[in-house]
């Protein structure tokens, strides 16, 4: 984290000084670019440093694959962030925020997604991946599927200037963490409906009723937001299965 801000900083000072669009390449995949765009530039200054970053952005790899994300649009992302650009921005913080300082990165969500690939692998995970959804993969950990939206860890990195090992290290962590708590709420889901078979089938815990009988389920996705009640959450999944189970018997008996 340390090292990628420093390469920020330097990079804003190098803008800033120099009157120019900068460049570098943090990591593999992962470019930081920085212009100057003050009010009281000079037209001409203004256009080069225009010019020079379309220059610089024209000779990015994998262009098709990349997301590009300016660091002043913070808020339109609405991440909950510990460790943003006006902490370790410093004294640039306030001249990006008053587009003084142009701001950007690139990312090549093929490289995101390859080291994302390999280091859940590690850790025995798995990466499923809807060809035609780019913004969306799961990590599969044990029986459960956990959604990740690409993108938003994508601006999570760029914003808390973490590399891309760092980012991912952390998202694992919580999906780990998530599993531990998925895994709870099914034993207490099992034992609650301990009189039938219970699965997990795609994100959902199941109440296998019988054959030609449709099953209840509980979407267990509902208990991965952080800023919910989990328990209260279960519990109305719980209710709701045990109320489509009564109509069900109900009707069984009206049919017989």
């Amino acid at each position: 984290m340390e090292a990628l801000e420093n390469k920020w900083r330097s990079l804003f000072q190098k803008a800033t000084m120099e009157k120019h669009a900068n460049l570098i390449e943090a990591e593999e995949g992962y470019y930081l670019l920085a212009a100057p765009s003050s009010s009281e530039t000079s037209a001409w200054l203004k256009e080069r440093a225009k010019t020079e970053l379309h220059f610089l952005q024209s000779r990015l790899p994998n262009q098709e694959d990349c997301v590009s994300l300016t660091l002043n649009k913070q808020k339109e992302y609405d991440l909950n962030l510990h460790h943003e650009y006006h902490t370790w921005a410093e004294d640039y913080a306030a001249k990006i925020d008053s587009n003084e300082l142009r701001a950007e990165t690139v990312v090549d969500l093929a490289v995101f997604k390859r080291r994302l690939a390999e280091l859940a692998a590690k850790q025995g995970l798995a990466i499923w991946r809807d060809q035609e959804d780019e913004k969306f993969i799961e990590v599969i950990c044990d029986a459960f599927r956990q959604p990740v939206n690409l993108y938003a860890e994508v601006a999570r990195m760029v914003l808390s200037a973490n590399s891309m090992v760092d980012q991912i290290t952390m998202l694992l962590h919580n999906m780990r963490d998530n599993c531990c708590t998925l895994f709870a709420y099914f034993q207490a889901f099992a034992q609650i409906f301990s009189g039938y078979r219970v699965f997990v089938g795609d994100h959902h815990f199941v109440v296998d009723c019988g054959e030609h009988q449709p099953a209840p389920g509980f979407n267990y996705w509902a208990l991965l937001d952080a800023a919910i009640n989990k328990d209260e959450v279960f519990w109305q999944g719980i209710f709701s299965v045990k109320e489509f189970l009564l109509f069900t018997m109900r009707r069984q008996r009206d049919i017989h």
